[in-house]
């Protein structure tokens, strides 16, 4: 079977790996000298390691490397335990990456203080909030291991990438981690441990240590490969990495092996839609990568109506073939029915924010925001956007304690795209708002906003721009009822509503800066509105 790392698409530096093969050679007492000009003062475990260049050299900027926040008096045992355990049972979730009966609060303490006090650091902030004095100065504490790994003073280990991936979810630019991670991941040549793993499960082989340590590695490989494409893509870069050939849509065959685990479903369901990404089907949230591929303007070349709908309608059919499989293998899982439950809403949410998020890129790669003069078929995708991001939203209300109870541990992006949603589907019900209840919307939303306050939701930025987008669609609705009841009072046909046009053009500026949300520019001006300004354009 052909080594997987060879069929990624990507150019890994083979020469940081040389390089350390030859100064563990060095240290284990090889004989061979390694090159001075890239090893000089270079040192393995918890001694100082530097690379000379010229009159300058690299230091280890941890000063007390090795020592983890216990051991500096940061937090106590008994602290360290609770944020551990608090850390484990939720944003493990979101970070799928662990292995319960292998990394355990002793083991990861022995093997890497850096991943142990990143996990205190996160723990402390799920039970805490982040604005707590204590987790503000653990998060300190976390960034000399992360600048050891850019300056390349670190050994690649698959407890420093699971420390990254940890942080690429918790901080900004985790897009930036997250791609550190994959270099780290290629040069463990870590994708390989997937096509071991299936030869010795269809082997039959019964080294079940070998089998959860290959395991482990391909976990470890699978969460850097989604994470790095879901951030990238929120983010609105193109993702750094991925898969060519068939092998990674079979991973659901995983699922039959002794070491997997309950977030397993949840990863590889993932993990299998990047595959489909890569051999020109489409599926759940890493399916935009293609969208985005296919969907987005070309230079000279403008996709049709007929073209922008086939694609859109085949991406959707894969969408729902997705959802249905693994909510079939989800259902037939030995997991508890919360466990199970959990992971049939998260699987929902996922197809619904892929197909509305997908929609909206295609209508925004034509280049129309007006809503107004876009032809039929387009003013129905519109309509398909609106209805995914409708489902989206009852899928949540449906489930408040099950899914937002989970926003305790959840990090920025998570709040982002709920806030984004429910902003997206009032604008787009605004915008076409035949066959829709937008009072009751409105009521569903505060219903939300009062369930996210539960979880420390007040703090959160994305909690105040989603109570704002609420505010701004109430006051439009307002506004229109006024007129309604007051049609002498609602001026000329010229005359565009105030509350309607300052909810129409609210683009909160972290979706423009931080994260890359479409379709928040859509937008509807009348024709003799626009005449309008046309006459006095041309002076006229």
């Amino acid at each position: 079977m052909q080594s997987l790392s060879n069929r990624l698409q990507t150019q890994p530096d083979a020469s940081t790996a040389t390089a350390l093969l030859q100064l563990q050679a060095q240290v284990d007492g090889d004989p061979s000298p390694a090159p001075s000009s890239d090893l000089d003062g270079m040192s393995l475990g918890g001694l100082k390691r530097k690379r000379c260049r010229g009159d300058f050299e690299v230091c280890a900027l941890g000063g007390e490397v090795g020592r983890d926040v216990v051991e500096r008096g940061l937090v106590t045992g008994e602290e360290a335990a609770l944020y551990f355990g608090t850390f484990f049972q939720g944003c493990d979730k979101y970070v799928p990456v662990f292995d319960p009966s292998y990394d355990t609060f002793d083991s990861i303490r022995r093997r890497s203080s850096m991943l142990f006090d990143t996990i205190i650091t996160i723990g402390c902030r799920a039970e805490n909030g982040a604005v707590s004095s204590q987790y503000q100065a653990l998060s300190n504490t976390t960034k000399s291991p992360i600048a050891e790994v850019l300056l390349g003073t670190t050994l690649p280990s698959i407890e420093t990438i699971q420390a990254l991936l940890i942080n690429a979810c918790y901080s900004e630019k985790g897009w930036m981690l997250t791609s550190m991670a994959v270099r780290m991941a290629l040069d463990l040549e870590l994708p390989d441990a997937y096509t071991q793993l299936c030869e010795i499960m269809l082997q039959g082989s019964d080294n079940v240590e070998r089998e959860r340590d290959l395991f482990r590695k391909a976990r470890v490989w699978f969460g850097t490969f989604v994470l790095e494409h879901i951030l990238s893509l929120d983010c609105g870069k193109r993702p750094g990495v991925r898969a060519d050939g068939v092998a990674m849509r079979r991973c659901r065959v995983l699922l039959g092996s002794s070491a997997r685990t309950t977030l397993d479903f949840r990863l590889l369901a993932q993990v299998e839609v990047c595959e489909l990404l890569s051999s020109g089907d489409a599926g759940a949230d890493v399916l935009l990568a293609l969208a985005h591929d296919r969907l987005s303007p070309r230079v000279g070349v403008a996709l049709s109506d007929r073209e922008l709908g086939e694609i859109v309608q085949g991406t959707r059919i894969d969408l729902s073939i997705w959802l249905s499989d693994w909510i079939t293998l989800v259902e037939t899982a030995g997991a508890t029915e919360e466990e199970k439950a959990s992971l049939v809403v998260n699987l929902k949410i996922q197809r619904d924010w892929s197909e509305m998020t997908m929609l909206c890129k295609g209508l925004q790669g034509i280049g129309i925001d007006n809503v107004a003069i876009m032809s039929e078929e387009q003013r129905n995708l519109i309509r398909l956007a609106k209805i995914s991001a409708q489902r989206h939203m009852s899928t949540i209300m449906s489930n408040t304690g099950l899914y937002l109870g989970g926003f305790r541990y959840g990090m920025d992006f998570v709040w982002a795209k709920c806030a984004f949603s429910v902003l997206l589907l009032l604008k787009l019900t605004r915008l076409l708002p035949e066959s829709s209840n937008m009072p009751q919307l409105i009521a569903d939303s505060k219903v939300l906003l009062a369930e996210l306050s539960k979880v420390r939701g007040l703090n959160n930025i994305y909690f105040r721009i989603l109570s704002l987008s609420v505010e701004k669609c109430e006051r439009a609705l307002k506004e229109d009822l006024a007129q309604a009841a007051n049609p002498q009072n609602s001026g000329t046909q010229l005359n565009f509503p105030d509350a309607e046009m300052e909810f129409q053009s609210y683009v909160p500026k972290e979706f423009i800066l931080e994260w890359s949300f479409p379709g928040l520019t859509f937008c509807w001006i009348p024709f003799d509105f626009q005449d309008l300004l046309m006459d006095f354009g041309s002076g006229l």
